[in-house]
């Protein structure tokens, strides 16, 4: 394999499991957080998850949003929450904020 040089201009720490989110964020030049929600996370509550997540996106030290998204190994029965979920996650997304998606098995409906 070629060898392809790369240059890393910074790090981010990905929180998607609203329960243990930490206290405070990482606040140092290179470094980051992203705050999201696992698609496989069993969390009934989408709007008050919904709202945790916002409340976090304005700590510091938070710069993107993530992990959020689909996830098809799941049973059927939970795809609709899973949707409910990302379509409310992702309404939180800034221009020119990145966006960390999970998506497996998409293709299913996609």
């Amino acid at each position: 394999m070629p060898e392809v040089p790369v240059r890393v201009d910074g790090r981010i720490a990905v929180f998607c499991d609203p329960p243990n989110y930490p206290r405070e964020y990482i606040s140092v030049t290179g470094f980051g957080s992203a705050v999201g929600v696992h698609p496989k996370a069993l969390l009934r509550d989408v709007n008050g998850v919904v709202g945790q997540v916002e409340g976090e996106l304005r700590k510091d030290g938070v710069v993107a949003l993530g992990e959020i998204g689909l996830d098809r190994s799941v049973p059927e029965r939970e795809w609709s929450r899973q949707e409910e979920m990302f379509v409310g996650l992702l309404e939180l997304a800034c221009p020119r904020q990145p966006v960390i998606l999970h998506i497996r098995a998409g293709h299913v409906l996609l």
